[in-house]
């Protein structure tokens, strides 16, 4: 017998300061990188998206990472610090648009943290909906904005909806490991 217990999950919604001083930079980078057309239909995977880097994800020497990086690393401590670790390794990290029409359909991902900088966000693009892993029929829609990043457990079932409008939707995916516990927490800890 399998007995479920819901316990609270963190799912971080951040503000990037950065966005509108690194975004034309970063799109034009982006814009020069080799990328491919994912198109597949098959018993799992059903996804329509207009490019995407992902083959070149843990490739971290892509002038566009090297350039995001330093301002993504910033954002990583701070959060990192916020779950109560102490360090974090950037995983894998890809771009990928969505034309109209285009879409991720339902997935998980590596590492114990993923994510998503929405970096190109037109007014009415479509959003990030995730899977409440506690009663699967449940579904949470993330109301982004363009220039915020979310963080959320990899093993979260979640979605890029469909693109609607006739504008391309840019967004920058991460999967993060963090390590070790913050030291006071685990001080605290120890009366448990």
């Amino acid at each position: 017998m399998i007995e479920k217990f819901n316990i609270n999950t963190t799912l971080i919604k951040y503000k990037f300061s950065n966005h509108l001083n690194i975004k034309n930079k970063l799109i034009n980078l982006i814009n020069q990188q080799k990328a491919e057309k994912i198109n597949t239909k098959d018993l799992y995977y059903n996804d329509n998206i207009s490019l995407t880097d992902w083959a070149e994800s843990s490739n971290f020497t892509i002038e566009w990472k090297k350039y995001f990086i330093v301002y993504f690393n910033e954002v990583l401590k701070q959060i990192t610090h916020t779950l109560g670790y102490d360090t974090f390794e950037i995983c894998n990290l890809w771009f990928q648009k969505y034309n109209k029409n285009g879409y991720h359909n339902w997935h998980i991902h590596g590492c114990n943290y993923t994510g998503v900088y929405y970096l190109n966000l037109p007014k009415g693009s479509s959003g990030t909906k995730l899977l409440d892993d506690y009663n699967l029929k449940t579904v949470f829609s993330i109301e982004a904005k363009e220039g915020d990043m979310i963080f959320f457990p990899s093993h979260i079932i979640h979605k890029g909806d469909i693109q609607l409008i006739d504008q391309t939707k840019i967004i920058i995916s991460y999967n993060i490991n963090f390590f070790n516990i913050k030291k006071e927490i685990l001080d605290y800890l120890k009366n448990y």
